[in-house]
């Protein structure tokens, strides 16, 4: 069974995609919407996007149904947080992941607890991360970890996430992404704010948070 957010995510690892989106079932899309930045031409991004489809997942799709919208690339300035540091601490049956969160200046610390099994141990990665990005807003925005999970893109395993993101008014969806450098856990970290960076800046300054 072709799994949906495995697609997307996929999909992204291709240069210049910023997003993508399946609509309808994964393993025969109506359509495939892609969000790209402007350093590559539409069609190239679009060829791409089926041969990738074909090749990784057997998906054979016509090139009508691809759409490709571009973007001029993000400020400079644009802020973001990053992964300071990782810990994860057995405490008898319990786990405890820590995850120190960078922003300008400030770092923030998150942490998360649960049973100390191997299977948990992204997700308590996932959710200490989330917890920190909380920090940074205040409180005053929820970052739910509705799934961790891993896949690989040729021998590159890779960590991916979806959250839910909630400021009281409305519920967002987001998926995330990152490659595993020195391990899995720190990589699921990374894929939390690979889900959130993109919406970082402007959630700030919604939640009126000084950076």
């Amino acid at each position: 069974m072709v799994d949906r957010v495995h697609v997307e995510e996929t999909l992204k690892l291709i240069s210049g995609v910023l997003s993508a989106r399946v609509i309808g079932e994964a393993a025969d899309p109506e359509e495939v919407h892609i969000l790209a930045d402007s350093t590559r031409h539409p069609k190239q991004i679009a060829r791409d996007v089926e041969t990738c489809l074909v090749a990784r997942f057997g998906i054979v799709i016509d090139h009508r149904r691809i759409s490709v919208a571009q973007v001029e690339p993000a400020p400079a300035a644009e802020v973001r947080l990053s992964v300071e540091a990782v810990a994860y601490r057995l405490q008898g049956r319990t786990a405890r992941a820590e995850v120190s969160l960078r922003l300008g200046d400030a770092v923030f610390l998150g942490t998360a607890e649960g049973p100390a099994s191997s299977r948990h141990r992204l997700r308590l990665a996932a959710e200490a991360a989330a917890a920190g990005v909380k920090q940074t807003a205040g409180g005053r925005l929820d970052v739910v970890v509705e799934d961790v999970g891993w896949f690989s893109v040729g021998h590159q395993p890779v960590i991916a996430c979806v959250v839910t993101l909630a400021d009281g008014r409305s519920e967002e969806p987001l998926s995330g992404s990152a490659p595993v450098r020195r391990d899995a856990v720190e990589a699921a970290a990374r894929a939390v704010l690979s889900a959130l960076n993109r919406r970082l800046g402007l959630l700030l300054d919604e939640t009126h948070v000084p950076v």
